[in-house]
């Protein structure tokens, strides 16, 4: 028989509590079950809920055959959150990106985890191996948020990146300050209480948010609520025949400033570019996506530079000149950074492409 005391019966409760909350975070979203967002976001709060659960106040022995699970789920909990961030960023599964190579890799590593879980109960090298390549990952979601928040123009987006840059350096943090204390704390009933506070806070406040958007959006499902923080024009770039018909003053200026040559500045951001437009950055950011359909700042700068260059490239006058020279000329830091923007909007190298003429 298990016996509780006060303050773990407290703990188990709240922890119960949270569970129950994603439980039904998950299932309020009937419509959209088996739809890509669903599924990415759902394998995120049951990585959640298995630490919760695996981190209850309650002795190893007691779990029986739930634990290895338990262990299984909560150690996918990086490249569950790394799936979901590309996907809630990208706009498609990563599983979806990854090439034959990696999948079969990233089949195998989950099949050996299940033997890791099941045959030896988490009891060997390979788990810690797992820890480090989880790290890994959070690193990997860290950077990527970090690099692309600048040049994010969607700003539901842009609060997503944020929330994974505090989220994942708190855990980190967490960690770090964890490692440094007495294991005898980490073992504390307070401390445990403490865990499950916080847990429970954060969620119930993840969930009043989600049901809070729902009730004021009641004709707008929750997966295209979530398509909508996905905007997926980086796919498919306007071509410079896409502008309004009829401008508005703000885009009217912003298009004689872009023309005028500002986008062959070598450090050209949303900041400089608003400050030369004298708006606000939001405002800025706002006028490109919403009105002129980019949602990236390189994506938005690209569709003037391109075009000069293809312009440069066809003029028999500067047939001798270096690409790598025009290509500085037009604004960009590196022959990399140049080439793949150029293959992606005209679908050959600058080197084919001058061929032609």
């Amino acid at each position: 028989m298990i016996t509780f005391s006060g303050w773990q019966l407290a703990d188990i409760i709240l922890r119960a509590l949270a569970v129950g909350q994603l439980t039904s975070l998950i299932f309020a979203q009937r419509h959209a079950i088996r739809s890509a967002a669903w599924m990415a976001k759902t394998s995120v709060m049951l990585c959640v809920i298995a630490y919760l659960a695996l981190t209850a106040p309650v002795s190893n022995h007691h779990y029986g055959w739930l634990r290895p699970p338990l262990l299984l789920i909560t150690d996918l909990t990086a490249f569950a959150l790394l799936n979901y961030y590309w996907f809630s960023v990208y706009g498609k599964s990563l599983w979806q990106a990854l090439p034959l190579a990696l999948q079969i890799i990233a089949l195998t590593w989950l099949m050996a985890l299940v033997v890791l879980f099941f045959g030896y109960d988490g009891n060997h090298l390979l788990h810690d191996i797992n820890h480090l390549v989880g790290f890994l990952l959070l690193c990997a979601i860290l950077l990527d948020s970090i690099r692309g928040y600048q040049d994010d123009l969607v700003e539901r987006r842009r609060l997503f990146r944020r929330l994974m840059i505090a989220t994942i350096s708190a855990y980190m943090l967490g960690l770090t300050l964890l490692e440094l204390t007495d294991s005898h704390l980490r073992d504390n009933v307070i401390f445990s209480l403490g865990n499950a506070i916080l847990a429970c806070c954060f969620i119930s406040v993840l969930v009043w948010r989600q049901f809070r958007r729902e009730s004021d959006n009641p004709h707008v499902t929750t997966d295209n609520d979530h398509q909508s923080v996905i905007n997926l024009a980086a796919d498919s770039p306007p071509s410079e025949e896409t502008s309004p018909t009829v401008l508005s003053p703000e885009i009217q200026r912003l298009v004689d400033t872009m023309q005028g040559g500002f986008y062959t500045q070598h450090d050209v951001s949303v900041g400089k570019l608003a400050s030369a437009l004298q708006l606000p950055e939001h405002q800025l950011r706002a006028l490109i996506n919403r009105e002129m359909g980019f949602d990236n700042f390189s994506q938005f700068v690209n569709s003037y530079r391109i075009p000069a260059v293809c312009a440069k490239l066809r003029d028999p006058a500067r047939k001798k000149d270096p690409i790598l020279t025009i290509a500085l000329e037009t604004g960009y830091n590196s022959v990399a950074s140049f080439n793949r923007s150029f293959k992606q909007q005209q679908g050959m190298t600058p080197s084919e492409f001058r061929a032609q003429f």
